[in-house]
């Protein structure tokens, strides 16, 4: 809701410029494609990546991607939880976090 706010007329609108980063997350997402294969080394050391079920962040492709560069990654999903999975589901959040740092 903060992100929102209310126009002249009394309508809803975001305060953000998704256009702007709709645009800018293609041109990343271009980017880091087209430079992966150049890659001169991968990343060895343990990452965690931790999504939500009902969030697109993290698709298959880019679980692909993603273990290409981190030889040593695990990905978590939390079950019922979107992309705000740290706020949906703070407690299994954190045991996901704790138990990776405990490796």
């Amino acid at each position: 809701m903060s992100n929102l706010v209310k126009d002249s007329e009394g309508i809803f609108r975001f305060a953000i410029p998704l256009e702007e980063i709709h645009r800018g997350m293609l041109h990343l997402s271009d980017t880091f494609n087209d430079h992966l294969s150049s890659l001169d080394r991968l990343i060895s050391i343990p990452t965690l990546f931790i999504r939500g079920s009902k969030s697109d962040y993290i698709t298959l492709t880019d679980q692909q991607v993603i273990s290409k560069i981190f030889s040593n990654a695990s990905i978590e999903t939390i079950d019922g939880a979107g992309h705000w999975v740290h706020h949906e589901a703070p407690e299994i959040f954190v045991d996901i976090v704790i138990k990776f740092i405990k490796k």
